[in-house]
């Protein structure tokens, strides 16, 4: 790994971790209620590293933990304002939701981010586009995946995450070979 792409480990546990506290309180408990409000609760923490620059943020976890820190209190408060209904639609459609947030977080990043949706320093705007586009395309098809495929949700989720991720890292490591200036000319090559 470059020293460029080197990321501490203490950075990439705490972006996971929003994710492992869900996934552990919701094994530990089988209450979705329990589990929302502990990712939830470290997706905030998370955003507070993010604010403070302790922690430069990967691009699908941003996705994630935005959705993580979103999605238990809208619902909640949408139970609070007695709208069950919406509030229960929600819920059906929550785990897909999470594509639909790395697509948005993906669209604001290809937009205000001048690294993109890759977030991947001393890329050229050739690639930044280039990746931007092929990230979008990836995470939207997750998405409308996700909403319409949803009897095993290994085949829902965990598919397409894996395979966000893969493509994420293998752009970023090709985005980090290509050279940042310009190749000389040979001098030999030059039309006399």
């Amino acid at each position: 790994m470059s020293a460029s792409n080197y990321k501490p480990i203490w950075h990439t546990a705490l972006e996971y971790a929003p994710s492992a506290a869900f996934l552990a309180a919701f094994m530990l408990s089988d209450d979705l209620r329990i589990a929302g409000w502990s990712g939830a609760g470290c997706a905030l923490l998370n955003c507070f590293a993010y604010a403070r620059r302790t922690v430069s943020p990967h691009s699908l976890f941003l996705g994630i933990n935005l959705y993580l820190l979103m999605i238990t209190p809208v619902i909640e408060g949408l139970y609070a304002a007695n709208c069950a209904s919406w509030a229960s639609a929600l819920s059906e459609c929550a785990r897909p939701l999470v594509f639909l947030s790395i697509f948005l977080t993906g669209s604001v990043l290809s937009l205000r981010a001048p690294t993109g949706f890759l977030l991947a320093p001393q890329v050229d705007d050739t690639a930044v586009k280039r990746t931007n586009t092929l990230l979008l395309i990836a995470s939207g098809t997750a998405a409308a995946w996700a909403l319409v495929y949803d009897h095993n949700a290994a085949l829902q989720l965990a598919v397409p995450m894996t395979l966000l991720f893969a493509l994420h890292r293998t752009l970023k490591s090709r985005a980090g070979q290509q050279p940042t200036e310009p190749r000389p000319v040979p001098q030999d090559t030059r039309p006399e």
